[in-house]
């Protein structure tokens, strides 16, 4: 005669076997949909290996990060990378519009692309190089973005680039940027000039406010011969930088009165 407890003992067991291989099956499921569906990350590590390719790929990731950053200008921004990576990697083999838009639209750890770069480059310039590199895309469009700093802090941690080192590059680029367009206005802009103006140009060249252009030119030509650097190179330094200051200042005394000259 079959024991009872025996018959229920085995109807437990199999009863839990069975729980158990439910509980599998659907944690494999979960799995592989949430496998299937998670959203890629690009990341680097001591994978991958230390070649120029990859190190092109790591460029070109960070580079999007930035641009993620601030969309502004997105065509001079493609114009500057090429031209870069033209210049830097002239025998690179790579797809960059691929992998740029591969990486413009897929999310990136930046502290690992970094810290992949700081073991590639073991020097402080190489990295100091990088950091160039990523602020002079960020001002093509004329500001550093709140995103834009807060990636690029990321960035030097990783390459032990100080926040101090940071700012200073970044108010480097900022004002050689504004500078550069206070240059193109003062050459685009149809400023007016003041007689007073006229007068101080006029004397710097050496003649009267009611000389003729050709009288103008006649003196500031003698005035560039005798003034000229190349005159001063055996001459001490100070004397060669008083020199220089000397001779840009009676250029843009002349550049003044002959914009005047072609209004009237």
């Amino acid at each position: 005669m079959i024991n009872l407890s025996t018959i229920l003992l085995e109807s437990a067991n199999k009863t839990f076997l069975e729980l158990v291989f439910f509980i599998t099956i659907n944690i494999v499921v979960i799995l592989f949909f949430r496998s299937g569906t998670a959203k890629k990350k690009i990341k680097f590590s001591w994978l991958n290996s230390k070649n120029e390719d990859n190190l092109i790929e790591a460029y070109i990731v960070l580079a999007a990060e930035m641009m993620k950053g601030d969309k502004g200008h997105s065509k001079d921004k493609l114009k500057y990378l090429l031209e870069y990576f033209h210049q830097h990697f002239p025998e690179g083999y790579y797809n960059f519009r691929e992998s740029i838009n591969e990486a413009y639209t897929t999310s990136i750890d930046v502290a690992s692309i970094s810290k992949w770069m700081s073991n590639y480059h073991f020097k402080k310039k190489d990295h100091l190089q990088i950091v160039y590199f990523l602020c002079g895309l960020c001002i093509i469009d004329g500001k550093f973005s709140q995103k834009e700093i807060s990636s690029l802090r990321t960035i030097v941690e990783e390459l032990k680039v100080t926040d101090k080192e940071l700012d200073g590059i970044i108010a480097m680029y900022q004002s050689n940027f504004d500078e550069s367009k206070r240059s193109e206005w003062r050459k685009s802009e149809d400023v007016k000039i003041r007689p007073s103006q006229k007068k101080i140009c006029c004397d710097i060249i050496g003649v009267p406010t009611n000389s003729t252009m050709d009288a103008i030119k006649k003196a500031y030509r003698k005035l560039v011969k005798l003034h000229h650097p190349d005159r001063f190179h055996n001459e001490s330094r100070e004397q060669q930088t008083i020199a220089q200051a000397k001779f840009i200042t009676i250029q843009k005394a002349y550049e003044v009165l002959e914009k005047l000259a072609k209004k009237i």
